[in-house]
């Protein structure tokens, strides 16, 4: 009994658990590390995933009516043409509603980046929240406008588009610009940039 509480023995078993200690600790950082790894790239792929088929959706959304037709016709008449236009920003609001659940997940990916990656992937799909808000709020306005325009005919003919429709003329034009990305598509670049900023800080985590 002396023997094995002699000062020999006591420093064996003291450096055997240590040792021991220091394995199983090593064991635990490297699988925390491998676990952690895992989790980074399902995030990762999720987000990138996600973003995608959110941007494609948009997308459809922004189209209004112009894909429904090969040779679609733009009426000659202005009061026509902006009842139309009106029917379109009315279908972008409407498909837009009918995404909702697939939009509403943006801010768990934001989250999720923000934790795992910082904020410039996380900013990504705060751009694409903030892009989807406004398209929603032009769009709003562009059909209200729309129905002014088409409904006040004899004053928007005569006058043209320097009576007493200029302003609604110009905001509607813009609204117009910016939901449909027509003549320059700048929500298109948008989210272009918002998608490589994306893939530059995403992609190392998954291969």
């Amino acid at each position: 009994m002396r023997d094995l509480l002699s000062q020999p023995f006591l420093a064996s078993l003291s450096g055997s658990l240590i040792s021991a200690a220091v394995t199983i600790a090593g064991a635990l950082w490297l699988w925390r590390f491998q676990v952690r790894g895992k989790r980074r790239a399902e995030v990762a792929e999720e987000a990138l995933i996600a973003f995608q088929e959110i941007v494609d959706q948009l997308n459809y959304c922004r189209l209004g009516t112009r894909h429904l037709q090969i040779e679609h016709e733009i009426p000659d008449d202005v009061s026509e043409r902006w009842g139309e236009h009106g029917r379109d920003f009315k279908l972008v609001l409407e498909r837009i509603a009918s995404q909702a659940h697939l939009f509403a997940t943006i801010r768990k990916h934001q989250l999720l980046c923000e934790v795992h990656f910082g904020h410039v992937p996380a900013g990504a799909f705060a751009d694409l929240s903030e892009i989807i808000v406004e398209i929603r709020r032009k769009a709003t306005l562009g059909a209200r406008l729309s129905e002014v325009l088409a409904r006040d005919k004899p004053v928007l003919e005569a006058s043209g588009e320097n009576g007493p429709h200029s302003a609604n003329l110009r905001d509607a034009t813009e609204a117009q610009g910016f939901v449909f990305g027509i003549p320059e598509d700048k929500v298109g670049d948008r989210l272009a940039t918002a998608n490589a900023n994306l893939l530059r800080h995403l992609k190392p985590a998954i291969n």
